[in-house]
């Protein structure tokens, strides 16, 4: 019996340390580049970004373009930047400059492919849509 509740801790543990390395890869190198909103081709997410700000690993910039508002150009709103933690199929977000996510989770999906994502709407995206696919381009 003892060997038995052994092997099944042991099991337990494999698979724990394996979940968490893929969760760890996709989380720090799996996404590295740039990638374009597939609906607009306008909105992307930089993940190469290193601002000298921050010491997060985790960490994307969205960049939507500017617009004027009340006389002035500025970053369209959702624009700037993001730490990240995936955790299956889901990423959580806090906005590094102005905290509008406060940790929320949004849908998330790396394709097999590792071409194209699938995330939920965490800023007014051009495309409307709740959750919006973006591919690599970089």
């Amino acid at each position: 019996m003892g060997t038995k509740i052994k092997l099944m801790l042991f099991a337990i543990a494999l698979i724990s340390f394996s979940c968490s390395k893929v969760e760890s890869e996709m989380n720090s190198g799996l996404l590295n580049g740039v990638w374009v909103n597939s609906a607009t081709m306008t909105d992307t997410l930089d993940f190469n970004v290193n601002p000298g700000f921050t010491k997060s690993t985790n960490l994307f910039q969205l960049k939507r373009g500017t617009e004027v508002r009340r006389g002035q150009t500025m970053p369209k709103i959702g624009s700037g930047y993001y730490e990240y933690l995936i955790d299956g199929e889901k990423i959580n977000l806090r906005g590094v400059l102005i905290d509008i996510h406060n940790n929320k989770d949004y849908i998330f999906k790396l394709n097999p492919d590792n071409k194209s994502l699938e995330i939920g709407a965490f800023a007014p995206f051009e495309s409307g849509l709740s959750v919006n696919k973006f591919i690599r381009v970089d």
